[in-house]
């Protein structure tokens, strides 16, 4: 089947002029009329972000070509101080024929250098860490005029300017690509033959040539934008003791910032998106998503005769992604994925997609725009198109609406082409930005060792809008405010946490509990006092007991009469930090006691005879009591907290009584004494009668033996019988 390729007849040029607001601004500063000025930084503000533009050059009559675009020149973070001021410069654009540009600054750390001539501004003469080539003119070589080349934008160079060889005027060179920033402008179209060519578009767009001689378009005065967030931190509280948190809080203003999660404007050898090319038939890699310069050539092969020729330009002049099902060659089925990193979209109330696009329909093709929430598990088209948008010189330009994806952790969109032997489908300039609710706050500190932040706190994160801290030591607290990852504008806030010592006490010898046996002295109790704490003093000390205060110590001594509890506390101590107690138990156990209570302690009987009871007793903190060496005959019984000893002792001996059951550290309590048993006085019989009968006249002789202590006594006894 026969394809009926795009014309190129009759082609209206479209110019763009790329709007974006200054991301993240409070009421940003913009100079926009040429001249010199001053900047005052705002109090409160820390850190700013500066973009500038140099001016476009004019156009130059008579075959000189289109006016060279400004430079792009920014830097994202500057640390500046409140109220300190800097010189501004707005550079103008080209008037006269062939006129230059001026360069823009902001004193000497950001320079956009002006266009020279049909030359964009450069790289070389600008100055910042972000720097874009502006567009150089187009040339002309018949009698229309060359269009004026763009200016840079922050996210890339401007485009070229048409070129022209005939009547018609060149078209303007793209803007350069906004970025994580603001976008630059398109040049002036030159003027048809006899036609005035267009000024460059502000900020810095070259001037069109005009044609045959006619006037040739102004260059675009340049343009310096300072913008800033103005972040607070509190701390509650600001004072606080050691061991104490904190809670740290931060807000930035103005609310509601607006965010980019996503600019690619594919002008670099590589970049993070993904491709696949699961097509089929012809050849394959023709199809495949390939990164193609401005002014990329198709040549389609009619006959011998002719050929199709067709020139692809992309909205900022620069390189594009294409997928080519054309070249892929009949009998081919074209299946072409171009896909995104992974983005979040928490933390945004309003979120969409900007891209542009050149997609040539043809039967049964579609170009779908899809995403995922869920690592591509699965897809959902967002947008799909059944035909043409845009044209060879003139992307279209795409906004789709993200609202449903928000509050997404993981979102990825993917450009999808199927085709069987169709046309393509380019694209370039991809952008997702909405609104952010909140900003991302990370937290640094001085010194970081004694700060005691939380895991996480030092990544960019709308939670951190609030985290608690444990610092150990006074510290400096900096919160800085960014509104999406990527951007540089930050705003930096510090607060200051004073961190007072703790009063403290703590024993450094003796026995915080001591427990102790009456009438016995606690060994010294000493405790060391610090921090912010002074002195100390004692309550509830048991009688007997002392505290003395010396140097930073305080000392208990004594001999308790009774037990009980006590209570130091430190005085002396810096708010808000409060004293510092410890308490201890001072607990006196009583003596073990034995008494004789009735009886006597050492009796002394005759053998034979019982001795009185003799009755001890036990008391304090003895339970029982025992007797040992008891002499034989004699017992001891314990009643309640008696103990009695009686019994007819068969021997003398001494006996010792020593309590049971006392309380550590108390000891047994002992009592001795000793029994003493003397023998009877006794005297028998040892010869004779004792009752003897005799005659008168008669002698008799009795024996008797008086026994006493073991000694023998003979008594005679004679009886006369008269």
């Amino acid at each position: 089947m026969n394809k009926n390729y795009p014309t190129l007849k009759n082609l209206v040029p479209l110019f763009f002029l790329l709007f974006s607001v200054a991301a993240f601004s409070q009421n940003p500063t913009i100079y926009t009329t040429p001249g010199t000025f001053t900047f005052t930084v705002p109090v409160g503000v820390t850190t700013i972000k500066v973009e500038a533009w140099g001016g476009g050059a004019a156009g130059k009559s008579a075959s000189g070509g289109g006016g060279g675009g400004g430079a792009f020149a920014g830097i994202n973070a500057i640390t500046v101080v409140p109220l300190t001021t800097y010189t501004i410069t707005v550079g103008q654009g080209g008037a006269a024929t062939g006129g230059n540009g001026q360069a823009s600054s902001f004193g000497t750390l950001v320079v956009a250098a002006g266009a020279i001539g049909t030359n964009g501004g450069t790289v070389a003469a600008s100055t910042g860490t972000i720097r874009y080539a502006g567009g150089n003119g187009g040339t002309s070589s018949g009698n229309a005029g060359a269009g004026g080349g763009g200016s840079a934008g922050a996210g890339g160079a401007g485009g070229v300017g048409g070129n022209t060889s005939d009547n018609n005027g060149g078209k303007a060179g793209g803007a350069g690509f906004s970025g994580f920033g603001t976008a630059g402008a398109s040049g002036g179209v030159g003027g048809n033959n006899n036609s005035a060519g267009f000024s460059g578009t502000f900020p810095g767009g070259g001037g069109g040539e005009g044609g045959n001689g006619r006037t040739n378009g102004r260059g675009g005065n340049g343009q310096v934008i300072i913008s800033w967030i103005t972040v607070s931190a509190a701390s509650n509280p600001t004072t606080v003791c050691f061991g104490a948190n904190v809670n740290l809080t931060a807000s930035a203003t103005p609310l509601n910032p607006r965010g980019v999660l996503l600019a690619e404007g594919f002008n670099d050898t590589t970049n993070n998106w993904t491709t696949s090319n699961p097509s089929t038939g012809g050849t394959l890699g023709n199809a495949a998503w390939t990164l193609r310069p401005n002014n990329h050539t198709i040549i389609i092969n009619k006959n011998p005769a002719w050929n199709y020729l067709f020139r692809f330009n992309s909205n900022d002049a620069s390189q594009f992604y294409l997928s080519d099902s054309d070249s892929q060659g009949p009998g081919g089925t074209t299946q072409t994925i171009l896909t995104s990193p992974v983005i979040s979209t928490l933390g945004y109330s309003s979120l969409s997609l900007e891209f542009y696009h050149y997609y040539q329909e043809y039967t049964g093709s579609i170009a779908k725009v899809e995403v995922t929430t869920n690592n591509g598990m699965t897809w959902t088209t967002i947008q799909s198109y059944t035909t043409t948008q845009g044209s060879f010189s003139a992307f279209a330009n795409t906004t789709i609406n993200l609202g449903a994806y928000l509050g997404v952790p993981s979102l990825q969109i993917r450009f999808n082409y199927q085709a069987s032997y169709g046309y393509w489908w380019a694209i370039d300039n991809v952008t997702v930005s909405g609104t952010r609710t909140s900003y991302d706050y990370s937290w640094t500190a001085s010194p970081s060792g004694t700060s005691g932040l939380p895991a996480g706190a030092g990544t960019p994160s709308t939670t951190n809008t609030g985290i608690t801290a444990n610092p150990t030591a006074t510290t400096i607290y900096t919160v800085t405010a960014s509104a999406s990852t990527g951007d540089g504008l930050i705003g930096q806030s510090s607060k200051t946490v004073t961190v007072n010592a703790a009063s403290t006490i703590v024993l450094t010898s003796g026995t915080q509990s001591p427990t102790v046996c009456s009438g016995t002295a606690i060994t010294n109790t000493v405790y060391t006092f610090g921090g912010s704490a002074t002195s100390a003093s004692v309550t509830g000390l048991p009688a007997g007991l002392t505290s003395v205060v010396s140097g930073s110590t305080i000392t208990i001594s004594g001999t308790p009469t009774a037990s009980g509890t006590y209570t130091i506390t430190t005085t002396g101590n810096t708010a808000p930090c409060t004293s510092a107690t410890v308490s201890g138990i001072v607990t006196r156990n009583a003596a073990s006691t034995i008494v004789l209570t009735s009886g006597t302690q050492n009796p002394t009987v005759c053998s034979g005879t019982a001795i009185t009871n003799t009755v001890y007793t036990f008391g304090g903190s003895a339970t029982s009591a025992s007797v040992s060496g008891l002499p034989t005959g004699l017992t001891s019984v314990v009643s309640g907290s008696t103990i009695t000893i009686s019994g007819i002792p068969t021997a003398s001996g001494t006996y010792i009584i020593t309590t049971t059951g006392h309380t550590a550290p108390c000891t047994a309590a002992t009592i001795s004494g000793t029994v003493t048993r003397n023998a009877a006085s006794t005297i028998v019989l040892t010869s004779g009668t004792q009752n003897p009968t005799v005659c008168s006249g008669t002698a008799i002789t009795i024996r008797f033996i008086l026994l006493e202590e073991a000694q023998q006594v003979l008594l005679l006894v004679v009886y006369q019988q008269d």
